[in-house]
């Protein structure tokens, strides 16, 4: 058999698993492999006849191929960003748009002036600047490390993987290209190594991204043999990595530090979201060479983030008076027959209360789908509409929510009336204001929790949840 016989071979023999472009490419790198020729001796040595062990090898190459089984696996190896990587159904097999991702760090990195590695003479004395750090986590191959330290040597380079096997492949390809990587075995979602106690400067993720249900969307040989915990999440769940992600880099990059993600081409509009409501600035969403929706970039911003932490003050008597204010400007503009009432709760409607200095606003309805023609009445006087709420039983707003403002100052819940949280918010407001003691109480968790989650809104909320069902239980008992 000839060199060109080989190309019509797999050709004819992988289809219909493989148009004719793909076959004939992966002809090329078998013979490349195999016959140890270079891309200009392939096309001018087509006619030549290769020798039987040749024949062998080729043979048993595309038998596996036949069988569904990716190329690079049959090879164990592949090429990324100009460097040989081992690869093994342990770990995902590296992409063109992850190429992609790592070249636009490396060009942040060369540009952004807090990640430059500059020397500085003073007096002609050298003065030590310490080399970066930055983290991958979700290594896999250790394609993303390998190649940021090739091309970064004096950053300190760290890569993290929930696989024992990955890892070892990861490791390996290190030593392949002659970097050092510091590789660490842990579990983004749920941390108990060193890493905790660290910060860096980028923060670079790869994640499993794709939903259980676009599983048919994808090719067959990516399904049977690359590994599943790498690839999918679930379809009610599908930011269950980046939001673990951002949060841990919320309070572990520095400030003016970078974080990127290779992402799902059909969830850009919510990682946006999910990146601003951590406080992140300076937003990327980039499309890849298909144009698809795949990287995005974001810079901790400790400002932005200072601003948006859970600090209580002292209560104000200005508050109520405030949040009456809000809410006639927001019935002057909402004047719909299905808007029953409107109603200021919250802690800053809790007289003597520590709270964070933000009001409370809830509107009652008696339709919830009704009340989407508030977005945009809303939206005029500045609140901004949390449109990835995943609680499809409300809406809310904020106004003032960085970077669209300065700082938080009100909250607007929009429930039905006919709901337990339209009615369970105003009996634990005035269940607080009758009693001194368990407000008191209150005061204290809130205090406690305020120092636990200072960077965490969301999980500050969350863990005062049990105590405020407490004493509406208690109220309801009372009559």
């Amino acid at each position: 058999m000839t060199i060109a016989g080989v190309e019509s071979s797999f050709i004819e023999h992988l289809n219909p698993l493989y148009v004719a472009d793909e076959a004939r490419n992966m002809a090329w790198l078998t013979i490349n492999q195999v016959c140890k020729i270079s891309r200009s001796q392939f096309l001018v040595k087509k006619q030549e006849t290769l020798s039987q062990e040749e024949q062998i090898s080729i043979n048993q190459i595309l038998n596996e191929l036949k069988k569904g089984k990716p190329l690079q696996y049959v090879l164990g190896e592949t090429e990324f960003y100009g460097l040989p990587f081992r690869v093994n159904p342990s770990v995902l097999i590296p992409r063109p748009e992850t190429e992609e991702l790592v070249d636009w760090i490396l060009k942040t990195i060369k540009t952004h002036s807090s990640l430059r590695q500059t020397q500085r003479t003073k007096e002609e004395e050298t003065v030590y600047i310490p080399p970066f750090k930055i983290i991958d986590i979700g290594t896999g191959s250790g394609c993303i490390p390998v190649v940021l330290k090739k091309n970064v040597p004096h950053a300190s380079i760290f890569a993290v993987d929930v696989s024992t096997l990955a890892l070892e492949t990861a490791m390996d390809n290190a030593v392949l290209n002659g970097v050092k990587v510091q590789f660490i075995q842990d579990d983004i979602l749920n941390l108990h190594s060193d890493i905790q106690n660290s910060k860096f400067d980028v923060i670079v993720s790869n994640p499993p991204y794709v939903r259980l249900s676009e599983q048919s969307q994808m090719h067959v040989n990516v399904l049977d043999h690359e590994p599943h915990l790498a690839l999918f999440v679930p379809d009610d769940d599908a930011l269950l990595f980046y939001d673990r992600i951002v949060h841990f880099a919320s309070t572990h990059l520095n400030d003016q530090g970078c974080l990127f993600f290779e992402i799902n081409e059909s969830l850009g509009q919510q990682m946006i979201a999910l990146l601003i409501k951590k406080g992140f600035t300076d937003i990327e969403l980039r499309k890849d060479l298909r144009g698809k929706d795949r990287m995005i970039k974001a810079v901790m911003n400790k400002k932005t983030l200072l601003d948006d932490q859970v600090i209580l003050d002292d209560y104000d008597e200005k508050w109520p008076k405030l949040a009456l204010v809000e809410m006639e400007s927001i019935k002057k503009i909402a004047e719909f027959n299905w808007i029953v009432d409107v109603q200021h709760i919250g802690s800053t409607a809790i007289v003597g209360l520590k709270a964070k200095p933000m009001i409370d606003i809830m509107i009652g309805v008696e339709s919830i789908s009704e009340a989407a023609q508030l977005v945009p009445i809303l939206e005029s006087i500045g609140y901004v509409f949390w449109d990835e709420n995943p609680k499809k039983d409300r809406l809310f707003f904020v106004k003032g929510m960085p970077p669209f403002g300065k700082k938080r100052s009100h909250h607007v819940h929009v429930f039905e009336t006919k709901c337990y949280e339209w009615t369970a918010r105003q009996i634990f407001r005035d269940y607080l204001n009758a009693h001194h003691v368990d407000r008191m109480n209150y005061q204290v968790l809130k205090i406690k929790l305020a120092k636990q989650f200072v960077n965490d809104r969301e999980a500050y909320t969350a863990a005062k949840s049990e105590y405020v069902k407490a004493i509406v239980q208690k109220a309801l008992k009372k009559g």
